[in-house]
């Protein structure tokens, strides 16, 4: 009877050991999988949107008001001093109601360059050039704004995209 005893608590002992090896593995599964399901579900969220890419080029490119004159140029905000100048590839379409459209090649916009909201009272942010890329890394356009970043949605294949800006004043980055 007494190696019964000792046969049952060692088989005991073993089993819990088991399940007590099973349940890490078994947690460490589980949250895998959710990770990998969440991953899933954000990459379909953000799969049409593009973004704004620093580049020091396209800050001198504005500053010496030397802009690429195949583009089709907007600016949101005052025109007397607008926060943010874009200028778009002509194979797509600016689909928004707050960008009014601009030419190149004016003093209106020399002017508009020079005068582009900064945003000084938190933290000198002067206004910067980039590049707007599609979801690939495809270029569609130049940005010249202190604004850091910015929504850009691309809303089908036939070139029609949405450019919404970060502000402060829009519970933006600050």
């Amino acid at each position: 009877m007494c190696s019964f005893l000792k046969y049952f608590q060692v088989n005991t002992k073993m089993k819990s050991q088991q399940i007590n090896i099973k349940k890490p593995i078994a947690s460490k599964i589980m949250v895998l999988t959710v990770c990998l399901s969440l991953m899933a579900v954000l990459n379909g969220c953000f799969d049409n949107y593009g973004r704004v890419k620093r580049n020091a080029e396209i800050t001198q490119v504005f500053e010496a008001n030397q802009v690429p004159s195949d583009y089709k140029y907007y600016y949101f905000g005052h025109a007397n001093m607008p926060y943010v100048i874009i200028g778009i590839d002509p194979d797509y379409n600016l689909q928004s109601r707050i960008w009014r459209e601009v030419a190149p090649d004016t003093e209106r916009f020399k002017k508009m360059t020079y005068w582009v909201w900064s945003d000084s009272y938190y933290y000198p942010n002067y206004p910067r050039g980039a590049e707007i890329v599609d979801p690939t890394g495809k270029k569609i356009g130049i940005w010249y704004s202190s604004a850091r970043w910015a929504a850009v949605k691309m809303k089908d294949d036939q070139g029609n995209i949405m450019i919404a800006p970060d502000m402060p004043w829009m519970l933006g980055t600050r």
